[in-house]
């Protein structure tokens, strides 16, 4: 399992430091919503190289949460279960 730190590194990445061909295109990821929550992670981080970039033809999108009192396992377990 990738640790907290290592997921609060990727989303620290400053957007112009991403390589467009190491993340994934919007609409091609799958997750299997039977999985665990666990599963879902890796499997979201396999597919995407970093979980918190997107590509859209030539734009990359960063995907970030908002400090709502909610703790960032919350927000990222929300985002896996598309209710985010």
């Amino acid at each position: 399992m990738v640790s907290v730190e290592e997921l609060e590194r990727m989303a620290n990445i400053p957007i112009g430091e991403i390589n467009q061909g190491e993340i994934a295109e919007f609409g091609s990821i799958r997750i299997d919503q039977e999985k665990t929550v666990e599963e879902r992670t890796l499997s979201l981080i396999e597919q995407t190289g970093n979980p918190y970039f997107r590509r859209k033809g030539n734009h990359v999108v960063k995907i970030s949460f908002a400090n709502n009192g909610q703790s960032f396992q919350d927000n990222f377990v929300s985002a896996l279960d598309g209710k985010a």
